[in-house]
């Protein structure tokens, strides 16, 4: 892998945290309608990106970066990239953990039901997390 290589995607909409999960009747656990649909919608994306790609992007150590965009011009910008050696917050109800959640399960893959990456093997690879919620653009 060129250690230039850097994944970046850009979700339209505003950002949506990962919501608690639900109780069923019969007691089982299941995640709401709407966190489902964002995380599919990602996944999607992501896969239109990398199109043809049959494997994870990245299989090491990576690097993070979330920035969750409630301004005028609402987005999610996610961008990966290899580790080598080497102002303005949005303060409400959305949590940045549950924002990240939700982007980077998006991006991984899930060996409990074996399925595989898209941008990642498995949400463990995940060794730096830098994320911002702000208000406007920059």
């Amino acid at each position: 892998m060129n250690e230039a290589q850097t994944f970046k995607l850009v979700i339209p909409g505003k950002p949506v945290a990962w919501a608690r999960p639900r109780t069923g009747r019969a007691g089982q656990f299941y995640n709401t309608k709407r966190t489902q649909e964002h995380r599919d919608m990602i996944a999607w994306l992501a896969k239109e990106a990398l199109a043809g790609r049959d494997a994870p992007l990245f299989t090491g150590p990576v690097q993070v970066n979330l920035v969750f965009d409630f301004g005028s011009n609402p987005q999610t910008v996610i961008e990966v990239r290899p580790i080598f050696p080497e102002k303005e917050c949005h303060i409400r109800k959305e949590d940045i953990d549950n924002l990240c959640k939700l982007a980077i399960e998006a991006i991984s893959g899930e060996p409990r039901k074996h399925l595989p990456g898209i941008v990642l093997a498995d949400d463990s690879q995940v060794c730096r997390l830098e994320a911002i919620k702000r208000k406007e653009s920059e």
